[in-house]
């Protein structure tokens, strides 16, 4: 039975007559729903599923005013109204926002990140279908409970020493909770993707910004529900991390490497709070990628030397870039990762990417009948004009602008040749670092004729000189694929702790011939070499490309695009017109893939270096007294260079630079 009549829902107070809507629950005490963005009050914002709304009228004690609002039912807005509990105030986006004024619709849509990032606690109902998620996340934050309640006791080995009833039931050790812990969050994490309230976009951005989150569910007859989660999971993540490090099991002698356990450790444990970052995003719970710009991320990618360079093995990246905007960063960082977790569905295409732009109070003109790619557009370019760098891996677009593909690399990717698992450092589209095998996987997806859209910037492009594009093979042709980038990828995989690239590729082409086989015919592989020089020394390095197997290699030439300065592959057109076919990449065993960038001049933002081949043979001499001891076997076999802190024998080369033509083109 209804709690109310639905046809009339009576308010002490309305918009028109106080700017605030006022409710009387059943025990007497009151609800005030705030209008407009709220100010200085302490408030909670509600967030919920609006589902299938019909217009509820509400009637104004004081003014005898009416107003017409979205809601299910009146059941659904009783149901808040009581969860949120008597003597809150409370901002509820259905009378908050008036519905009927484009305007206000408008100004509070753009600071909605504000709205929920400003609430004391945000107050989540999730719908009648979602009872298994409020179960999970029942269990999830009692075990959470505990975990922080017996903080102490984690990172000290010692048995259980409080004192306890005899008669009550005896407490879980450390360990046992720490894998009650984990286990139920690999279940919600498997099943996320199934409940209806984390399938849409709005309730993304309300559950991402909230710096506290009681949650309840509708088919709870009393509003019963729990407080104060998000918190108490986090903690208890956190705590568990710094647990594991500490506590980490040593390796038996002769079983392997103390720093080999710690860094495999350290590998689990990033992995793990990445996670939970995921499913909980925490403005205070940070990983460190999302504290430093996007030219500071480029710089730490690498904390061994990454590339091959003539005959040397390596190179890191090393220059700076004066535009950044951390806050900015760190939101985006925060929007963007939580957004990934599950697939999302809204009423309007646009607000699939305006929900987490307006949550980083990014400022564009936003409208509701954009498709999704006109969105991101307007988006990536707002974010490019507040400093922020959006790199692009793929020429989907006519005119060079934006890459469609953005939402694949706006988050950090689990690095595919790292046997732990681990997630690489920063989001490819801020560093210019994919893992491989994800890249090359989404450039196979890639349509063939590149998306129209409207234009914000003119890109231009200048040639570099002393490049040579090599001959194109096909990807259906496997084994001369497997071949040619055989010759593209430098490092090496010891098969334990990194696996080898090249058995991940030929897997994912075997897995694309069954499952798609005309997506092989449509792409090839484009080797490159390119040619510079250090301090008057010629040096080559090795890049790749991958282009429309129908794009004519002939006529392909290397260059440098204006909007970023990485490399790309362009065709010539009419006049002094030119198309991107592709973004130029290096490959690294153990470090993934990387854009190469460079600055005007021709200078590439890394760092070369080149093994002294005099110190190399006295380092790996069995004779020690021809130099010093290697620091670590296991680790140097790992890395297949010198092991760490042995950096000075190696030759670097710092300011490496390209040759730049005097050719120019417009992308077309």
């Amino acid at each position: 039975m209804s709690l109310v009549d639905a046809s009339l829902i009576n308010v002490e107070t309305c918009r028109l007559c106080s700017y605030q809507y006022e409710f009387q629950l059943p025990n007497g005490k009151a609800v005030i729903v705030l209008c407009g963005r709220p100010q200085k009050p302490v408030y909670k914002a509600v967030s919920y599923l609006w589902e299938n709304t019909k217009a509820l009228t509400l009637a104004c004690r004081k003014c005898s005013a009416t107003k017409t609002i979205p809601m299910r039912d009146a059941d659904k807005l009783w149901n808040i109204l009581n969860f949120v509990r008597g003597g809150s105030k409370i901002w509820l986006d259905a009378l908050s926002i008036d519905q009927d004024d484009p305007k206000d619709l408008a100004a509070q849509l753009a600071v909605m990140g504000n709205i929920y990032r400003d609430a004391k606690v945000v107050s989540v109902m999730l719908p009648v279908e979602d009872k298994e998620a409020y179960e999970q996340l029942k269990q999830l934050a009692i075990t959470a409970d505990e975990i922080v309640k017996r903080k102490e006791e984690f990172g000290i080995v010692a048995p259980w020493t409080r004192k306890w009833d005899p008669g009550s039931r005896v407490p879980p050790s450390v360990s046992e909770l720490a894998s009650k812990y984990y286990e139920l969050f690999r279940q919600w994490e498997s099943d996320t993707s199934k409940w209806n309230y984390w399938s849409r976009a709005w309730t993304f951005q309300e559950w991402t910004m909230a710096a506290e989150i009681d949650i309840a569910w509708e088919g709870i007859p009393n509003h019963g529900g729990l407080q104060n989660i998000k918190n108490v999971i986090v903690s208890a993540a956190s705590t568990l991390g710094q647990w594991r490090m500490q506590n980490f099991k040593i390796p038996c002698p002769g079983s392997g490497s103390v720093l080999m356990a710690q860094i495999a450790v350290r590998a689990e444990v990033s992995k793990s709070l990445n996670l939970f970052r995921m499913h909980f995003p925490f403005q205070n719970f940070l990983i460190a990628d999302e504290v430093e710009d996007g030219a500071e991320l480029r710089r730490r990618t690498t904390l061994s030397p990454m590339h091959s360079i003539s005959s040397g093995t390596s190179v890191e990246i090393f220059k700076d870039d004066p535009r950044k905007e951390p806050n900015l960063r760190r939101l985006l960082g925060l929007a963007l990762t939580a957004m990934s977790i599950s697939k999302r569905q809204a009423r309007y295409e646009a607000d699939l990417v305006h929900c987490w732009a307006s949550m980083c109070n990014i400022k564009y003109e936003y409208d509701k009948d954009d498709t999704v790619a006109m969105a991101l557009q307007k988006v990536v370019t707002a974010l490019r004009k507040a400093g922020i760098q959006i790199f692009n891996f793929h020429a989907n677009c006519w005119g060079g602008e934006t890459d469609l593909a953005f939402m694949e690399y706006a988050v950090a990717m689990k690095h595919g040749q790292w046997a732990s698992g681990a997630y690489m450092f920063g989001a490819p589209v801020f560093v210019g670092r994919v893992d491989t095998l994800t890249h090359i996987r989404h450039c196979l997806e890639q349509m063939e004729q590149p998306a129209v859209l409207l234009r914000s910037c003119d890109v231009t492009l200048q040639r570099v000189e002393k490049a040579i594009v090599n001959s194109s093979v096909i990807f259906e042709d496997t084994t001369g694929l497997l071949s040619a980038f055989s010759c593209l990828v430098s490092g090496a995989a010891d098969g334990q702790e990194v696996m080898d690239v090249m058995e991940g590729l030929e897997k994912l082409l075997n897995e694309t011939t069954v499952a798609s086989p005309a997506q092989l015919g449509k792409h090839s592989l484009i080797p490159v070499s390119i040619s510079c020089q250090d301090s008057g020394v010629n040096l080559d390095f090795e890049a790749w490309g991958v282009c429309p197997s129908h794009s004519d290699a002939t006529k392909l030439f290397v260059a440098r695009e204006s909007l970023n300065g990485t490399l790309v592959l362009a065709t010539p057109l009419d006049g002094d017109k030119a198309q991107i076919l592709a973004y130029l990449n290096m490959t690294h065993q153990r470090h993934g893939t990387y854009l190469i960038k460079i600055d005007e001049n021709g200078i590439a933002d890394i760092v070369f270096q080149k093994p002294d081949p005099f110190l190399l043979e006295a380092l790996t001499s069995t004779d020690f007294s021809a130099g010093p001891k290697p620091v670590d076997p296991d680790l140097m076999a790992m890395l297949r260079v010198p092991g760490l802190g042995l950096m000075d024998a190696l030759d670097e080369a710092s300011d490496v630079q390209l040759q730049l033509g005097n050719m120019r083109w417009r992308v077309a």
